[in-house]
């Protein structure tokens, strides 16, 4: 009987905490005015000259913090987690190039020109992160 009654009210207990849990929870405002006639004309064209731009250009952040996400994923076991720092297999990459970032990584190869770091020609072609080149661009040239 004892252990029956100590169930009910844990379960009593759990549906309350649930009730408040969900209770918690917002729900879209279905109550809000529409726009005003004011707020749906159209921008001045110095505005719309802004919002272009800003829409063209990547965002910054984002970008670099995707860049670290696939650094993290793909580099560090040969690079150092800290990219101005060489690593156990690979060197110090922060600062490289667009270009040299889109032909070492898809590639495997230099610009012309370029002068590696290192000569152990260890590191594969990964031209499955080809898409990513402007994001690992962007977290290794803040």
């Amino acid at each position: 009987m004892f252990t029956l009654r100590l169930l009910s009210q844990a379960f009593l207990a759990f549906f309350l905490a649930l009730v408040l849990v969900f209770s918690g929870c917002e729900t879209q405002d279905k109550t809000r005015e529409p726009a005003t006639t004011a707020q749906t004309q159209e921008s001045s064209p110095a505005t719309q000259a802004t919002e272009q731009t800003t829409a063209t250009q990547p965002d910054q952040a984002g970008s670099a913090k995707k860049g670290k996400f696939l650094y993290f994923a793909n580099c560090i076991a040969c690079h150092n987690t800290d990219p101005t720092k060489a690593g156990s297999v690979g060197p110090a990459i922060s600062d490289s190039s667009k270009e040299l970032l889109t032909l070492k990584v898809t590639q495997g190869t230099y610009p012309a020109g370029y002068q590696p770091k290192r000569t152990t020609k260890l590191m594969p072609p990964l031209p499955n992160l080809k898409a990513g080149i402007p994001f690992l661009h962007a977290f290794l040239n803040p």
